[in-house]
């Protein structure tokens, strides 16, 4: 996402990529001209209403390609706060508002990864891939491989993690990779509805929040999401979680904890352990759907090697529920429903913050996420990086 000019006088030349595809998909027409150039762009109209188009085009399901978007800032002194700018665009054009913005944001910025686990025998077949897509690879440090191909980045992690970015991830997913995210079976766990699903997002995340979700599921909920493609997050793209999310919501009785980064880096200095402000969110998250149902059962992933952490973190409902944890819990539907409802709260978090502070923050925690923390700390002072970033990472330490 980048920034345009410092004061609408300013904005002589912009590229042609965001008026020419996002008018073009909503007119229906394949554009021809993306790499145009228009001169002379100065004034409100032209670019509140390329924002306006995406969002039409994307509410009426047409198809939009990844598209770089530029940002105006309609005049404004430099250094004024993003969010400042769209109130004041918002109170200068009725036509746009907050809301418009932040959905428009969401889709724009998180359209455009996949993640999912693999064990490192998987290595030769996952390197056939992209072998066969013509991608350069190299090993950068903590992976087995990094592929770099045409409009995407896969890095292979040595803990089995891979992820792919770019604005090509789609077509390569739905190429290789989403026929079959996951098995369909009726209960892996073989643990009886109904129960309750709890599961987190942001945990290895340097930007953005902790977000904890639980899902209630009965049999048949259970069925229905397994039919619509429920499965662990980590095997889904973020433009499928977010699709989902809305399909969860509707069939389910859940519940979703938000910790921003301020409040969790709080938390964290009282806590001084992640896994007890893990065991709290977990905690918090089923006794608000404890006050809803009258579940005996509930079920999460292992991620303390004592049973005692969660348990000691019960809340008054939640001592008397039989709580099962184990590893790979998210082969539980009903901890899959929750890892999706996780995870699409923070990708729309992320999104906000990306905006706020103008630049794509990126996921996970790695030499490129240290480069942009770098560039934030200098542009807005490292005490600010407490605003969006989880500051005991060793990362904040590197800043």
């Amino acid at each position: 996402m980048t920034r345009v000019g410092s004061n609408a006088t300013k904005i002589k030349q912009v590229t042609a990529k965001a008026v020419t595809c996002f008018m073009g998909r909503v007119m229906g027409f394949e554009p021809t001209n993306i790499g145009t150039t228009i001169r002379g762009l100065n004034h409100l109209a032209t670019p509140a209403m390329n924002l306006i188009s995406l969002y039409f085009a994307w509410r009426y399901k047409r198809v939009i390609e990844s598209c770089k978007l530029e940002i105006y800032s309609f005049g404004y002194p430099k250094g004024t706060p993003a969010i400042n700018r769209i109130q004041k665009v918002s109170m200068t054009n009725n036509i746009l508002n907050k809301k418009i913005f932040q959905e428009i944001f969401v889709i724009i910025l998180f359209m455009n990864s996949y993640g999912a686990k693999f064990k490192k025998e998987d290595e030769k077949k996952l390197r056939e891939i992209f072998e066969f897509e013509n991608s350069t690879f190299s090993t950068p440090q903590y992976m087995l491989f990094q592929a770099r191909g045409e409009g995407f980045v896969a890095s292979f992690y040595q803990s089995g993690k891979f992820l792919i970015q770019g604005k090509n991830t789609q077509k390569i997913v739905e190429k290789y990779f989403e026929k079959n995210p996951e098995p369909k079976s009726e209960n892996k766990t073989q643990i009886p509805y109904p129960h309750i699903g709890v599961d987190e997002s942001g945990k290895g995340d340097f930007f953005g929040p902790l977000v904890i979700a639980g899902a209630y599921l009965t049999q048949e909920n259970a069925k229905e999401l397994i039919e619509l493609g429920v499965c662990d997050s980590k095997k889904l793209t973020d433009k499928k979680i977010l699709e989902l999310e809305e399909k969860i919501k509707a069939k389910c009785i859940y519940n979703v904890v938000i910790i921003n980064p301020k409040k969790y880096n709080e938390m964290y200095a009282n806590f001084k352990n992640l896994n007890k402000l893990l065991a709290w969110g977990h905690a918090t998250a089923l006794e608000n759907i404890l006050n809803k149902t009258d579940a005996k059962t509930a079920i999460s992933d292992q991620f303390a090697s004592s049973e005692n952490v969660i348990k000691s973190a019960l809340k008054e409902k939640g001592k008397n529920i039989n709580l099962i944890q184990m590893p790979k819990a998210e082969a539980d539907t009903a901890v899959a429903a929750a890892s999706v409802l996780a995870r699409a709260e923070f990708v729309k978090r992320i999104s906000k913050l990306s905006y706020e502070y103008e630049t794509n923050l990126k996921k996970g925690c790695n030499s490129e996420v240290l480069e942009q923390a770098k560039k934030i700390a200098e542009k807005f002072g490292k005490e600010e990086l407490k605003n969006i970033a989880k500051t005991h990472f060793k990362t904040y330490e590197s800043v």
